[in-house]
């Protein structure tokens, strides 16, 4: 409150500018005055000299109370902090002269501890150069304490795949001589994230969650040539990346999940250090091409090849009561070091084009490639401590390893405008490809071979009626085939409906419906999926928005899903069986009232029913006074609410008020 009250003093002289001193009678001119007159450039050079500032900015204060339940939750759902913010600005900077810039643009949001910030400035000089630097930064927070848990029943509420972590991204593309024939290009992006968390030690029988830090960038360089005539376009581009990951993961005493004992012994971790480190780099080379030979023709391509390679080096030491499953072998204590190295070798491409033999027919085809080969090698060797200060060195062969995977995908489509107000479309899919890896260590005399064939038919409409009524159809459908995956879409319909009618000037009305129902059977058994979601909007404006504007939203959604699949420890099948039934709305009322005042009144909410009922509100209330000229007020209350019927420890609610001055 203090740095609001500091704000409000500093800008009071300003508040008294606002107002023009009385005007004076002007004074005859001297000689003197006539004389500087005279030198003074002219007023046409003087405009041309100009440089033009506009800028607003929305600075204030949000206060969080009045927290309840779950702050973790809280955190990895909303995490809107406490403190002054600088909720946006935009400044522009123009230079009438265009000596060194035309026009400079910089705007930032979020600043002041929110967890999504960002920054961007623009700045070009026509002909000869555009520059672009977007910056952002996320704290991304996860400890919803009903995942990865295996201790709920115990009453422990511990998230073992959590994450505290802050991200950083970063952008600066540099174009030369725009708008030219050729333009040359460079950039330079930098994506990094440090934090920590908490993650799962495993060893036979028992598994051990850990605390640690993540450290982890990427840097890429890129740059190439962008050649632009009028019959045909073409890039190409080279560049390369560096990456590097560091994570350490350490703990003293700890049980672990299972602390029942295992043929008589207890097991348990007394102290554990471990250490990933992990380097890669890469070159790729990118094409691109378009043309338009003919009025009826386009025609696009485009490749891209990488290899990218890793180096991996893995620190293992632990002690405690551990057990060496495949001899049934209690021990005290082990050291682990691992070594590997990958390459990834990727190459993909595109083609496709479009014809219109005559006015009413557009033919659109495309075809598109992915193939990947990974070929890996690693040496692993430990060091078993067992009692009586006795040890065994166990020495792993050296293991190689390969996965290979192709795709491919071919699609045509046929688009005829039957008539000046519908249009019918038609098409068809084919996917193949194939892929695989090593055996799978549960089932190891079966090899990992996929096959991937699917072929499907595509139909649409699309029917306007004047400026009134518009509605979209799209249906596609797939007989079966093969997939990689078992949760892929094999044999499946998918449905799109959406319709848009401007009942009168002042009042629009929309709505869509979408349906997917898939099957993918397998020999353990099938996997069904279906979805269904219907929703309506409904915007008002009476007279052109000037008094209030109304919007409601409304879906209501439903979702299935059935699958077995095998327990690891049991090597058993279990079922998974999922079942949600939501309802989700949004409204905003917007009021204009007395002198340039403005009051906004809605929120959005959630409410679903089934395998995890769970209720969400978020309303809000949001009030803009302008105070002078270039001056305005900004209050603003939203209350953040989430219940869980089944986990009651992951309920929350807060309230948020915000104070904020605004300056344009």
């Amino acid at each position: 409150m203090k740095i609001l009250i500091a704000w409000s003093l500093a800008l009071l002289p300003l508040l008294a500018q606002d107002k023009p001193a009385a005007e004076k009678p002007a004074a005859p001119e001297s000689k003197v005055d006539e004389a500087k007159k005279e030198d003074a450039p002219p007023a046409e050079e003087t405009k041309k000299t100009a440089v033009t500032v506009n800028w607003n900015a929305d600075i204030g204060y949000r206060f969080v109370t009045n927290v309840r339940g779950s702050k973790e939750a809280y955190r990895s759902v909303v995490n809107l902090g406490e403190g002054p913010k600088l909720f946006g600005i935009d400044l522009s900077i123009a230079n009438a002269a265009h000596k060194f810039y035309d026009r400079i643009d910089i705007r930032a949001n979020g600043w002041g501890g929110d967890p999504y910030n960002t920054a961007r400035l623009d700045a070009k000089l026509d002909g000869v150069y555009r520059l672009s630097v977007d910056y952002r930064n996320i704290a991304y927070y996860n400890f919803l304490p009903s995942y990865a848990d295996p201790t709920i029943a115990t009453g422990v509420f511990l998230n073992q795949r959590s994450i505290d972590q802050k991200r950083r991204l970063a952008n600066v593309e540099l174009d030369i001589r725009p708008g030219k024939r050729f333009v040359p290009y460079v950039a330079w992006s930098h994506d990094s994230g440090r934090g920590s968390g908490i993650s799962s030690f495993v060893s036979d029988g028992n598994e051990y969650p850990v605390a640690g830090a993540m450290e982890d960038k990427t840097d890429r360089i890129r740059g190439g040539v962008r050649m632009q005539f009028e019959k045909w376009h073409a890039t190409v581009e080279q560049g390369g990346g560096m990456f590097e990951e560091n994570d350490a993961y350490s703990t003293a005493k700890n049980l672990g999940n299972n602390q029942k004992p295992y043929l008589g012994q207890q097991l348990s971790l007394t102290s554990l250090a471990q250490a990933y480190s992990i380097t890669g780099n890469q070159i790729y080379t990118k094409g691109l091409f378009t043309a338009n030979p003919f009025t009826w023709l386009d025609l696009n391509a485009q490749f891209l090849y990488t290899q990218p390679d890793t180096h991996t080096n893995y620190t293992l030491t632990d002690s405690g009561q551990l057990l060496l499953l495949s001899s049934l072998l209690f021990y005290n204590g082990q050291q682990g070091l691992t070594t590997a190295d990958a390459k990834l070798p990727h190459s993909t491409g595109t083609l496709g084009g479009e014809i219109r033999p005559f006015r009413r027919l557009r033919i659109i085809e495309s075809w598109s490639t992915d193939r990947l080969h990974n070929a890996s090698s690693a040496f692993f060797t430990e060091q078993i401590l067992l009692s009586g200060n006795k040890s065994t060195a166990l020495l792993n062969p050296a293991a190689y390893d390969s996965a290979v995977w192709n795709y491919n995908r071919q699609q045509i489509d046929a688009l005829f405008e039957a008539t000046n107000y519908l249009t019918v479309r038609g098409g068809y899919r084919y996917v193949w490809g194939d892929a695989s890896v090593r055996p799978s260590p549960i089932f190891p005399q079966s090899a990992e071979l996929g096959k991937l064939s699917q072929q499907v038919g595509i139909f649409g409409l699309n029917l306007r009626m004047g400026h009134k009524f518009s509605t979209n159809f799209e249906f596609e459908a797939s007989p079966g085939g093969r997939a990689y995956f078992r949760t892929s879409l094999q044999d499946y319909r998918k449905t799109k409906l959406r319709a848009k009618y401007q009942a009168f000037g002042s009042l629009l009305l929309s709505g869509s419906f979408v349906y997917l129902d898939n099957e993918s059977p397998s020999v353990t058994g099938s996997y069904t999926f279906q979805s269904r979601a219907t929703s309506l909007t409904a915007m008002w404006t009476p007279w052109g928005g000037k008094t209030f504007t109304l919007l409601g939203e409304y879906t209501r959604g439903t979702l299935h899903s059935d699958i077995n699949y095998w327990v690891p420890q049991t090597l058993t099948l279990a079922d998974s069986f999922y079942k949600e039934n939501s309802h989700s709305f949004t409204s905003a009322l917007d009021v204009n009232c007395w002198k340039g005042a403005k009051i906004s009144v809605g929120g959005t909410g959630f409410i679903s029913n089934g395998s995890r009922p769970t209720e969400f509100y978020q309303p809000l209330v949001r009030m803009v006074i302008p105070l002078r000229t270039h001056f305005g007020l900004r209050t603003e209350w939203q209350y953040h609410s989430m219940t869980e019927r089944y986990y009651q420890f992951e309920s929350f609610g807060a309230h948020t008020f915000v104070v904020a001055l605004q300056v344009h």
